[in-house]
């Protein structure tokens, strides 16, 4: 694919990607994987790395927008989760980054669909209910 092309195609992903994100107030790693890997056939360990370096201005944005919307003083009453599970993430990420080299890429692609599946059919539900 011509530079120009994946140029052109990520611009516009991106674009989905961020509006998606936005909405649903996430950081867009769930879209973003599987769009890096089926569109531009990069390896999900590749994809993974791309996806955090592209979520950081993206939550940047979101966060900045949520604050100027008076939005983010609805988490005080959270602050003790929000400051356990950013400790756990911290500590999650360091583990997983030491670990991926030693992960075949077959049990990431299982994980992620199992992850996205799982999120789906909770989705799903929660429209139900």
């Amino acid at each position: 694919m011509p530079v120009w092309l994946r140029t052109i195609i990520g611009f516009a992903a991106g674009i989905v990607i961020g509006i998606f994100s936005s909405m649903l107030g996430v950081a867009g790693g769930e879209m973003m994987i599987p769009t890096i890997m089926l569109v531009f056939a990069i390896s999900i360990k590749i994809a993974g790395t791309l996806s955090l370096a592209i979520s950081i201005p993206t939550i940047m944005i979101g966060l900045s927008k949520y604050y100027r919307q008076g939005k983010l003083h609805e988490l005080r009453a959270e602050r003790g989760f929000i400051g356990w599970m950013a400790a756990g993430s911290i500590v999650g990420a360091l583990i997983g980054s030491s670990l991926l080299p030693f992960v075949p890429n077959a049990l990431l692609h299982v994980l992620l669909g199992v992850i996205l599946l799982v999120s789906a059919l909770k989705l799903l539900s929660h429209g139900k209910a």
